[in-house]
């Protein structure tokens, strides 16, 4: 699977090499825009950029928590109450790589990939509950494992109840495919280079 980012729907600008790559190793597909990792449209057609995570983000990154619905999604995260969520994510940023999603300046969704060694990690997304359905999702997916797999990780898994089909479609999307069950929900794992073969064509319709 190898994510030619440039070619998603609506891609705005890009900074780019003299032979048309635009490899995150090097040049990280920043917008020239802005310092975005990657900048498209939505289906609704509206501008998005994926930036990394700066203290700067923070308390925006709290509003959005405290504002998410619905309350313990996924695995009963993420946690209800301010002060949770500041511990939660304080817990979580100490270290791993960590992806914003970004409308008009506003913060709309977070993304992280929280190592257990310096090859394997686990994979999070969560997006404002008005910004579904439009393809940030499957968009902001597809460029976090590709920022993790520059940045050396290689085994991805996730945790996914068995009824949100809506994610589990994106998932599969990207390369996932089931490794078990565990009650409601099963694990899905993605070897970032085994994937880096497969083509994966982007649908803005996830």
């Amino acid at each position: 699977m190898r994510l030619d980012l440039p070619t998603l729907d609506g891609l705005l600008t890009w900074t780019q090499q003299a032979d048309g790559r635009c490899p995150f190793a090097e040049a990280h597909c920043r917008s020239s825009r802005t310092n975005a990792l990657l900048a498209f449209r939505s289906k609704a057609r509206l501008e998005i950029e994926v930036i990394e995570f700066s203290e700067s983000r923070f308390d925006a990154l709290v509003e959005m928590y405290d504002a998410f619905e619905p309350k313990r999604a996924a695995q009963g995260l993420p946690p209800v109450g301010r002060d949770r969520i500041i511990a939660w994510l304080r817990q979580v940023q100490k270290s791993g790589f960590h992806l914003l999603a970004l409308w008009n300046g506003r913060l709309i969704g977070h993304s992280m990939l929280c190592p257990f060694d310096p090859q394997r990690a686990e994979f999070a997304i969560f997006l404002d509950q008005h910004f579904r359905n439009q393809g940030i999702g499957t968009a902001l997916t597809e460029v976090t494992l590709d920022y993790g797999r520059h940045k050396g990780i290689r085994d991805v898994w996730l945790s996914v109840e068995v009824n949100n089909r809506c994610a589990i479609r994106v998932y599969k999307k990207n390369g996932f495919r089931v490794s078990g069950f565990f009650g409601p929900e099963q694990e899905m794992a993605l070897n970032l280079e085994e994937a880096t073969g497969n083509e994966v064509v982007h649908d803005p319709a996830a």
